[in-house]
């Protein structure tokens, strides 16, 4: 409260530099302690303690109207969601690492919603509308999308009436800064649940989630490990969780796919990939883990949403739980989650996305691939199948979901964390 008070009173004498350093200075005192919690959940409720600065810090930054300030501020503030308050965003790092993509920050005060787009050469603000609709119009889009994969007739004009809607709303303002670049998306609240695959302006484009431009300059950074051997175990895992009728179809096509590969991994060319089955048990996906560079998972998924870290996928002994992965020493590279809702997410605040998605990306994964809403079995077969064989010719993660989405019709997945990077040397068709 003397930190506030403080802030309140230098913003009053003029002085923004010394307010936001008051802000800071209190949020510090009200989340001390927070970054030695290991439970993401415990630890995003905890952070809430300064809630009320970190507002009137965004209030300070959006009055003056400058993105790089709103940006700088909007990221101290989900940096100290994650535990991770010390490490600033350093702007030209971040615009080097974009290259020909953009980043789409969206912030809320009040009702009032915002976007901060970066490219390579520009930071501009763009105000947005009413956060409350937005959020509204994702759960009539997601309503929509659940009919639309339960096959009721009707729906799926709906659903795309809805989609554009909601882009116009979203995307409009920002036709101009986004272009047709791949995009890095970092939702606000409810946008999080949103499946932004299926807004028209992104429809075969590639893209990705992310918690925050932190995290996902992270990620970005990390690049796939070696294929063609495990640490003891398959660089590449498939499980095929029980009640699917096409699981088992699905398991196996993966595991075929990379044994097959008609070339061999960028890291070690001169060995052929180890793909393996594993037991649809937690103990056996749970070493794999420790292994695998990519792990396949097709198994029924469900999300807990008023306790984001219950949330699971369904394996022969039990659930697999997102509080199941906190203790893990490692995490693949690249997991794919071929599960109803498995990218489903709540955020208590900004910054703190909790589900099975977030969880792995929490331990250390680049990129992960899940669904957020119900789909088909069957449809995931043929979504996944395509999905992996444009991986192998060479494109990465978010540009194989892209191109399978579009291509098949199947738009219930997104990619989170990174854009990822290519696991294979990139295919030229014959004349190319």
């Amino acid at each position: 409260m003397r930190h506030h008070a403080l802030a309140l009173l230098r913003s009053l004498r003029g002085d923004r530099s010394g307010a936001f350093a008051a802000l800071r200075a209190g949020l510090e005192a009200a989340t001390t302690g927070t970054e030695r919690l290991g439970d993401p959940g415990v630890r995003a409720h905890a952070v809430r303690a300064g809630e009320r600065l970190a507002d009137f810090g965004l209030s300070l930054a959006l009055r003056d109207g400058c993105p790089e300030t709103v940006l700088a501020w909007a990221e101290h503030w989900r940096g100290t969601a994650r535990g991770r308050p010390g490490e600033p965003l350093i702007p030209e790092r971040l615009r080097a690492a974009l290259g020909d993509a953009v980043l789409i920050e969206m912030v809320r005060h009040g009702d009032r919603l915002a976007a901060v787009v970066v490219t390579s050469d520009r930071c501009v603000l763009r105000w947005l509308g009413s956060y409350t609709a937005s959020a509204e119009a994702t759960i009539r889009l997601r309503y929509g999308l659940r009919r639309a994969g339960l096959r009721d007739t009707g729906t799926r004009g709906g659903v795309a009436a809805e989609a554009e809607r909601l882009a116009e709303r979203l995307l409009g303002p920002l036709a101009g800064d986004i272009a047709d670049r791949p995009a890095v998306i970092v939702p606000s609240g409810a946008l999080h649940t949103l499946p932004w695959p299926v807004l028209p302006p992104f429809r075969g484009r590639p893209l990705c989630v992310a918690s925050s431009a932190g995290t996902w300059l992270a990620a970005a950074s990390r690049l796939p490990g070696h294929l063609s051997h495990g640490d003891g175990g398959a660089a590449v895992a498939a499980v095929a969780g029980p009640g699917l009728h096409h699981a088992e179809a699905e398991a196996a096509m993966v595991v075929r796919a990379y044994r097959e590969a008609p070339h061999r991994p960028r890291q070690d060319p001169a060995r052929a990939v180890t793909a393996a089955r594993v037991g649809a048990n937690t103990g056996d996906v749970l070493e794999a883990l420790g292994h695998a560079e990519v792990l396949h998972v097709a198994a029924h998924g469900y999300f807990c949403a008023r306790s984001p870290l219950l949330s699971s996928v369904a394996l022969d002994d039990g659930p697999l739980m997102a509080y199941d992965l906190l203790g893990l020493p490692r995490s693949p590279w690249l997991v794919v989650l071929s599960a109803c809702d498995g990218g489903m997410a709540h955020a208590p605040v900004d910054g703190a996305p909790l589900g099975l998605a977030g969880a792995f990306l929490e331990q250390g994964t680049a990129c992960v691939i899940a669904g957020l809403v119900p789909v088909r079995d069957d449809e995931a077969l043929t979504l996944m199948t395509l999905f992996h064989a444009l991986l192998i010719s060479g494109h990465t993660p978010a540009e194989a979901l892209a191109t399978a989405g579009e291509k098949t019709g199947v738009l219930g997945f997104a990619c989170f964390g990174s854009l990822g990077h290519p696991v294979f040397p990139r295919l030229v068709p014959p004349g190319g």
